[in-house]
């Protein structure tokens, strides 16, 4: 995909835009703050990601998605893996 010159010009005064504009943030606000601030939201953000992938992970071990599972499958029931843990 080929840009034109008018949306590369576009897209370079747009990225100086957002440069500036974070540099003009920090002159008024105290950089370790919003440091923390980032550093907890891309923790909280790691760790829904990390739940989205578990939870998907699990769901593919217990329930194939191309329909081949019947009663007769090998894969253990709930009470059965709660039966062998106890």
């Amino acid at each position: 995909m080929l840009l034109s010159m008018k949306e590369r010009y576009l897209l370079i005064l747009l990225a100086v835009l957002m440069v500036l504009s974070v540099g003009a943030f920090f002159f008024f606000v105290p950089i370790l703050p919003a440091m923390a601030s980032v550093v907890i939201v891309m923790a909280l953000l790691a760790m829904f990601a990390l739940g989205l992938h578990l939870g998907r992970e699990s769901a593919a071990l217990t329930a194939p998605r191309d329909g081949s599972q019947t009663k007769d499958s090998t894969l253990p029931t709930v009470a059965e893996r709660f039966r062998d843990a106890a």
